[in-house]
């Protein structure tokens, strides 16, 4: 026998034993067969921060009451929380729009109460994620025309619509971060202009002529012709909304009527009719002999329409299945919403 013989053999026995321990104790972990599993120590991980993965319904008043945003904690069902669970109060009158940027930045413009632009009289107050009470604008950018309807893409561009019969009615797009005098690094000129909504670097301008409905157009300048997503002979409201796959307009139903809202649904990706239309049966009557919608926005399955007259005369966000076709009542209504409707984190 060669003289490290022994040796080898002794440690091979030692090698299979010690591979059979570890096989036995290795039971239910892969393919290996027979034995005790191993005691693993559960690991207890941190509870996630609820404020990364939060988002909240903002909700605008201000056209008959004191100017606020209330702010409404969405659950994972999508549907908002019956109380705000805090208030941004506002020291301008009539709030005209607000948004909501990619980081939690809340967009408010203001029109000067009605009195004209002036100096410092119209623009768009910019508060920090989460503001409330009576927090200050972390930023001001002056705007020169009375800005209505405020968008604000992934990216942070905001745009700012004019009002409809202003002589000069126009979207201006601002850079990301805009404030003080900025101008506008883009004008998009688009008679009867109404609200706004945007999306990966396009704004979707709904007009007030009757049967046009929504213009897609590039926020940066580009010769390529706008598309067009049509309504049919309605007039439209005061609403634009988009999410990864649909776009949601808000118009008046049926042709003619003063009384009911609806929303068009389209494929964002398809311009042209709607593929469905949702009516909306909650929103009142309002004081001038219509039902006045005032703001848009989706989040999951549903869609929240401000309503500037709601049951009782005041504003409300009312909350509506965006998959079903034709009247609905509202699921649930929150106080607010009648200069304006947001969702963000």
């Amino acid at each position: 026998m060669p003289p490290m013989a022994g040796p080898r053999r002794a440690l091979r026995a030692a090698l299979v034993s010690l591979g059979s321990a570890f096989s036995a104790g290795c039971a239910g972990i892969g393919n290996v067969p027979g034995g005790t599993p191993l005691a693993v120590p559960a690991i207890r991980e941190a509870p996630p921060v609820a404020v990364q993965n939060a988002h909240y319904l903002y909700a605008a008043q201000g056209f008959y009451s004191s100017s606020a945003v209330y702010r409404y904690r969405l659950h994972a069902d999508g549907l908002p929380s019956k109380k705000p669970d805090g208030v941004l109060k506002l020291n301008f009158p009539f709030p005209g729009s607000i948004a909501v940027g990619p980081n939690g930045d809340l967009y408010v413009s203001s029109s000067g109460g009605g009195s004209g632009c002036g100096q410092t009289l119209c623009f768009v107050a910019v508060f920090a994620p989460g503001a409330l009470g009576n927090a200050k604008p972390i930023r001001v950018l002056y705007v020169p025309q009375t800005p209505v309807f405020l968008a604000v893409d992934q990216r942070g561009y905001l745009d700012v619509s004019t009002h409809p019969g202003w002589r000069r009615p126009v979207a201006n797009v601002y850079r990301p971060g805009a404030q003080g005098n900025d101008s506008p690094i883009h004008e998009i000129a688009v008679p009867g202009l109404n609200a706004l909504g945007a999306r990966r670097g396009i704004v979707y301008i709904q007009t007030n002529a009757i049967g046009v409905g929504v213009e897609a157009v590039p926020e940066h300048p580009f010769n390529r012709p706008p598309v067009f997503y049509t309504y049919g002979y309605n007039y439209s409201s005061n609403g634009v909304a988009t999410d990864a796959t649909h776009l949601y307009a808000q118009f008046f139903w049926p042709a003619g009527s003063a009384y009911d809202l609806a929303t068009a649904v389209y494929y964002i990706d398809q311009p042209g009719p709607p593929i469905r239309t949702i009516v909306a049966t909650g929103c009142t009557v309002s004081r001038n002999g219509g039902a006045l919608g005032y703001g848009l926005a989706i989040y999951k399955k549903y869609l929240f329409e401000g309503c500037l007259n709601a049951p009782g005369g005041d504003g409300a966000v009312q909350v509506y299945d965006s998959t079903k076709s034709g009247p609905q009542k509202p699921i649930i209504a929150v106080r607010g919403g009648d200069t304006g409707v947001a969702i963000g984190p």
